[in-house]
């Protein structure tokens, strides 16, 4: 195998391998948050004050991370069609990644957005509405008793998912939206960047990364235009691997330190000498506005994917088979994950609390609803033990979950897509009776000419020309005419001889 294939292939493995290791945080995140709060800070002594310790709840930085890699995923294939010559390539997928990229990501948030309907009518998450937990309970969501009410809902979460980023039963699906316009904002500067040097094309990207910064656009801006960088980085190292042995050892302390930052707790900082450090530096540089915690762990991020992307070991690592496997799942990793979290889970966690009675100190009743509220019934969680088969059993059923959604859903809809965007690309079956559109190609130049549909007439090529000098002179490519006729009139129809701008690199 060409060391250039094998390069692309072990970069796609690593990048697949940090997206499952993202997905995997972003679940360890949520469970930690919904049943040990002691691990949200980094309190002396708790084993969560140490940096690399707080990786599985840094569930911020993992967010962070999905934004680059958005920007890295959806430019690259551009860059490099690009780089290689092939403009016309790079521009036709292009176009169809605009419309695609929405069908395939559509489709699978709104049918896991039923599901989580679905199940909080069947009473799925009736239990976690009375629990101990402020984050179960929270999220949790009561069966309607009209139907029409409950349709309702649903489409008021259809609706809040793609205009505001909330969604009422599932509240981790906020960043899809953010996600969705990152991606289509990466397509727009490709767009109107495809005729820039690379100089010039890299000038923008600080200019909208600088602004993003400034505006406060802390999750999806500044994380987006890295991954864009990233991506045009990467194109650049076609022929020859970025991971050369000088490399590997510079790009080790930018991997510490964007890790460190990647682990910045949620609140609690004065506990931390390290994190008061952070947050001072930060604290410079930040908008006034803007919130601390997010601008440090997308820096940790970007820092991180900085220097994987120049260190061999860490690419090694992270293209093990089984963070890899975590990667081609993580969407409905990501997409599922909550509504077990509150069912499946919060059955096993507090269930001796269902069976056991008021008695024995699983049950506790709390007035609720204020003057006019009433006494309801709360359940304490179960011990330790709950926890330790609790847990394998919600990761085994996610898992499969998540990996059949790969074989059958998203099969599904990429077909769905495809087929869509067959048609919106390809020529109807029947032509207008008036008029069709032709394409008339004069080497880098497309011009669309309307033409009658009177069958065309071959014309005969145009017989040399001898000049005086005794040489044949051919016409040129713009004096050929193409000739029809229409009746006892024939139409001339010219090529335009406007060169179209190459792709300078």
């Amino acid at each position: 195998m060409p060391s250039s294939i094998a390069n692309k292939a072990r970069a796609g493995d690593w990048i697949d391998g940090l997206r499952g290791i993202a997905a995997f945080v972003v679940v360890t995140y949520h469970i930690h948050e919904s049943w040990n709060q002691n691990a949200m800070h980094p309190y002396p002594g708790n084993g969560y004050d140490i940096p690399w310790l707080r990786i599985p709840v840094s569930g911020a930085a993992a967010v962070a991370i999905f934004f680059i890699l958005t920007g890295y995923v959806n430019t690259l294939a551009f860059f490099r069609k690009t780089r290689s010559g092939d403009r016309t390539g790079a521009m036709a997928a292009l176009s169809k990644s605009a419309l695609t990229r929405v069908g395939k990501f559509v489709p699978p948030v709104l049918l896991a957005t039923t599901l989580d309907w679905l199940m909080a009518e069947a009473h799925a998450f009736e239990l976690g509405t009375h629990t101990d937990s402020g984050w179960i309970a929270g999220s949790s969501v009561m069966p309607e008793k009209n139907p029409l009410t409950s349709l309702h809902h649903l489409y008021a979460s259809f609706l809040g998912l793609w205009t505001g980023g909330w969604v009422e039963f599932d509240k981790t699906l906020w960043p899809i939206l953010s996600l969705l316009q990152a991606s289509l904002d990466a397509y727009l500067f490709l767009l109107a960047t495809s005729g820039c040097s690379k100089k010039a094309r890299r000038i923008v990207l600080a200019m909208l990364y600088v602004w993003s910064w400034a505006s406060d656009q802390s999750v999806k801006g500044i994380n987006l235009w890295f991954g864009v960088f990233m991506a045009d980085l990467a194109a650049s190292y076609m022929s020859k691997p970025a991971t050369s042995k000088n490399a590997t050892l510079w790009s080790i302390p930018i991997i510490f330190v964007g890790g460190t930052l990647c682990c910045i707790p949620d609140a609690a900082w004065d506990q931390a000498t390290w994190c008061m450090v952070v947050d001072k530096i930060f604290e410079a540089v930040k908008p006034q506005s803007g919130d601390t915690r997010r601008f440090v762990v997308s820096v940790g991020g970007c820092a991180v994917i900085f220097g994987c992307f120049y260190n061999q070991y860490a690419q090694k690592i992270l293209s093990w088979k089984v963070f890899v496997f975590f990667g081609k799942i993580s969407l409905p990793m990501y997409l599922l994950h909550s509504a077990l979290l509150r069912s499946v889970l919060t059955w096993i966690v507090y269930l001796p609390s269902v069976l056991d009675s008021e008695e024995e100190g699983h049950r506790y009743k709390q007035w609720v609803g204020g003057e006019d509220g009433a006494e309801e019934t709360f359940y304490k969680r179960g011990g330790w033990q709950q926890f330790l088969y609790g847990v394998p059993i919600f990761y085994a059923i996610l898992i499969f979950l998540a990996h059949a959604w790969t074989k059958w859903v998203d099969p599904t809809c990429a077909e769905i897509v495809d087929w869509l965007a067959k048609k919106a690309y390809e020529q109807p079956d029947e032509q207008s009776a008036e008029s069709q559109i032709r394409i008339v190609e004069d080497e880098e130049n497309l011009l669309p000419v309307s033409i009658p549909m009177e069958p065309m007439i071959e014309t005969q090529p145009q017989m040399e020309e001898v000049t005086p000098s005794g040489e044949a002179s051919l016409p040129l490519p713009h004096e050929f005419l193409l000739e029809e006729e229409e009746g006892d009139e024939k139409v001339a129809l010219l090529p335009a001889p406007v060169q179209a701008t190459p792709f300078r690199d």
